[in-house]
């Protein structure tokens, strides 16, 4: 199988609010609800206000459109897209997940 993926990692301020909400939240809920499964990644240890980056693993042209949908939003610090082959990107997959499980 050769995949071809993009990585799409959105750095934010933890600190910023849109209409009192968390930018952080803002981003994983607009990804949800475009069909992305975003992961949040944080230092370890690091305060819920502490910078966070969100990665969402999906086809290159679909995240190029998302990013710059939020690139827009303030408290969104940069976006970056790497594009991940083969394996990596199997692997990449395999390991994303809902941040929340349903019950």
């Amino acid at each position: 199988m050769n995949q071809h993926l993009t990585l799409l990692r959105i750095h934010a301020d933890g600190a910023a609010h849109i209409s009192g909400i968390d930018v952080i939240a803002i981003i994983v809920d607009r990804a949800r609800l475009a069909g992305f499964v975003p992961r949040i990644v944080r230092e370890l240890g690091a305060e819920p206000k502490a910078p966070a980056i969100v990665e969402v693993v999906d086809d290159d042209e679909r995240l190029r459109t998302f990013a710059t949908e939020l690139s827009r939003l303030p408290g969104v610090r940069f976006l970056t897209l790497e594009t991940l082959h083969g394996h990596a990107a199997s692997e990449r997959m395999s390991v994303s997940a809902p941040l929340e499980r349903e019950e």
